[in-house]
């Protein structure tokens, strides 16, 4: 197995963990505060719009030639900081919410 292919399969493996993580939070945010709820859900989308960004890098990744794969991995690993950030700042936001309840 080629590394692009082993790299492509490892980052759908993590995706697919933060797929079910980001659904499991959409669903506890049926249990909040209608304002709370739109704050959250405003960060949601953003965690959303960077998720479906990194989809479509992984995918381009499949597309590419070896030489490629060096500068779509950069992009790749940085577009995937983004969205672990911003998905740590929803988590960190709900759960202050949950708190002040």
């Amino acid at each position: 197995m080629q590394k692009q292919e082993v790299y492509r399969e490892k980052l759908q493996a993590r995706m697919a963990q933060y797929d079910a993580k980001f659904d499991e939070l959409k669903a506890k945010s049926q249990e909040m505060q209608a304002d709370a709820k739109l704050e959250f859900l405003e960060q949601i989308d953003q965690v959303d719009a960077k998720r479906r960004s990194l989809k479509k890098q992984v995918e381009e990744l499949q597309k590419n030639s070896k030489d490629a794969i060096e500068d779509i991995e950069h992009g790749i690993e940085k577009a995937w900081h983004e969205m672990e950030t911003a998905f740590d700042k929803a988590v960190d936001h709900f759960t202050r919410k949950s708190a002040d309840k």
